[in-house]
């Protein structure tokens, strides 16, 4: 089996073609010029024709538990442990043992401009049957010539291949899905931009309006997205982004934003000061354009100033329009480097962390850990940060014109 999702921004529509080599045309006329039956559907990305709207996510779904069935990851994930823990910020902890123990060792990082290298691990030496989608966004040039993104799903690794692994990787303009092999949660995957780019952990304009459509593709509020920078628990440095669904409500979803300057915000009672954006028309692909460049702004005086940083992407409440909860929140969180600090016993505080989910590494931290500790944790590695870099981002946005 192989699949091609097409998400078209302008007429926000969503279309998936798959096609079986196994199966036989039942209509001579649904064949198409290969000679397979070809079945489409076309759905409203933001409409009301609810029985499809998560086309994108049943597939994503279908996929990664067929990968599990595979035995392609490190452990068998199954459903974890999980509470929240009482007070005011709902933080959801999960008991998730086997990633702490059976994860690949993380590559030693030391600098947040570390360049890439070919001799550590990285996303060409992946087994062919962890990439679960291809992606081939309307704005590439090499987009086939139209205004659409498209993932091709590689055919079944023990069937008959049209693809193989290198053609898979041949093209500059491809982005891929894979599986994270050591998950911590459903669905984990890592959107890798530009594979053969070969780019280090460093976000670049089109990485992040990728994983900007990647959340929109999703009609899921579950559905999340987030990047690590070296020096703020990145454990591969060839670029790419965490995906995953968390079934629970966070705190970050509806928590005040307030104004800091033109287009950034701050974010409002919690313990992980950090800068904040909200794109809340979803159907406007200029808007969308404005709100990359406005938060790209902030990346790249993040990057040029060797300050290491997580994001987080979510849906969430508009500030200030309540009933909007199909906004899309993204926070940034400037932090101190994760090398040389006390390492926590109970979790790596990253871009999960700080969006106030936290997979827990041993049973005795899961049973012991309460709000005020881990609020502590979040508060050490930004708090300081925030406040030296806080006057220099209001300058940076000063002029802004969102």
């Amino acid at each position: 089996m192989s699949c091609v999702f097409t998400y078209d921004f302008k007429n926000l529509s969503i279309h998936s073609t798959s096609t079986n080599e196994t199966r036989e045309a039942e209509n001579e006329n649904n064949v198409n010029e290969n000679g397979r039956a070809q079945e489409e559907v076309e759905v409203s990305c933001c409409g009301e024709n609810l029985q499809n709207e998560d086309k994108f996510d049943m597939l994503l779904s279908n996929l990664w538990d067929s990968a599990q069935e595979k035995g392609l990851f490190r452990y068998k994930f199954k459903k974890l442990p999980s509470k929240v823990l009482p007070g005011k910020y709902q933080f959801f902890t999960q008991l998730n043992p086997d990633r702490a123990e059976k994860r690949r060792e993380p590559e030693v990082i030391e600098s947040l401009h570390q360049p890439f290298s070919e001799s550590q691990f990285n996303f060409h030496k992946v087994r062919p049957q962890e990439i679960l989608l291809q992606l081939k966004p309307w704005w590439s040039t090499k987009a086939c010539g139209s205004s659409k993104t498209v993932c091709m799903v590689p055919p079944d690794i023990n069937k008959p291949s049209l693809l193989s692994h290198d053609e898979l990787l041949s093209d500059e303009s491809d982005h891929k899905i894979l599986i994270n092999v050591s998950p911590f949660e459903y669905g984990n995957v890592l959107l890798v931009p530009f594979i053969n780019s070969n780019h280090p952990q460093l976000i670049t304009r089109e990485g992040l309006r990728l994983a900007l459509e990647l959340l929109l593709l999703s009609r899921s509020r579950d559905f999340r997205v987030g990047f690590n920078s070296l020096c703020a628990y990145a454990s591969v440095n060839h670029c790419h982004f965490h995906a995953y669904y968390l079934q629970h409500r966070l705190y970050l979803e509806r928590t005040e934003l307030k104004p800091l300057s033109g287009s950034c915000l701050e974010i409002c009672n919690y313990p992980a000061p950090g800068f904040a954006f909200v794109l809340t028309d979803l159907k406007d692909e200029e808007m969308l354009d404005k709100f990359i460049t406005e938060t790209y702004k902030l990346i790249v005086f993040l990057q040029e100033n060797n300050i290491p940083y997580n994001l987080f992407l979510m849906r969430g409440l508009a500030p200030g329009i309540s009933e909007q909860t199909d906004a899309i929140r993204l926070f940034l969180w400037a932090r101190s480097p994760s090398f040389g600090n006390k390492v926590c016993d109970a979790f790596n505080p990253a871009l999960c962390e700080l969006g106030g989910h936290f997979p827990i590494k041993n049973e005795a931290a899961y049973e012991n850990i309460n709000e005020d500790f881990a609020s502590a944790e979040l508060r050490s590695i930004t708090e300081d940060v925030f406040t030296k870099i806080r006057n220099q981002v209001v300058s940076l946005y000063s002029n802004a014109n969102l």
